[in-house]
């Protein structure tokens, strides 16, 4: 099993992807808040995303939650205080994952 960190968050980051063979685990870390997605959230996922969609060897992608909650959804708290939840700098606005994923077809 290998463990590539992305995002800010902690030792893994706000969300982090597992090998396993020919299976990339991506899990959103921030369980202390339900995994909400802010743009640590959003940076992390579109990098494991981007990995996924370019290494040849990972053929499945499955994206699950730490803690007992996958995905309470937006950083609520992050909007109210005017700030984004989408990757900074990435062109959709938001993950790479968007236009990665469907590019890759594979």
């Amino acid at each position: 099993m290998t463990v590539e960190r992305s995002g800010k968050r902690n030792r893994r980051g706000a969300a982090f992807l597992e090998r396993h063979g020919p299976i990339a685990v991506i899990t959103l870390n921030r369980p202390e808040v339900r995994n909400v997605v802010n743009s640590d959230v959003s940076a992390a996922v579109g990098a494991a995303m981007e990995t996924l969609a370019h290494s040849p060897d990972l053929r499945v992608g499955i994206l699950t939650g730490a803690g007992d909650t996958f995905c309470a959804g937006a950083d609520l708290a992050a909007l109210t205080a005017g700030h984004s939840i989408d990757a900074p700098g990435h062109p959709d606005g938001g993950s790479a994952a968007s236009s990665d994923m469907t590019s890759a077809n594979r």
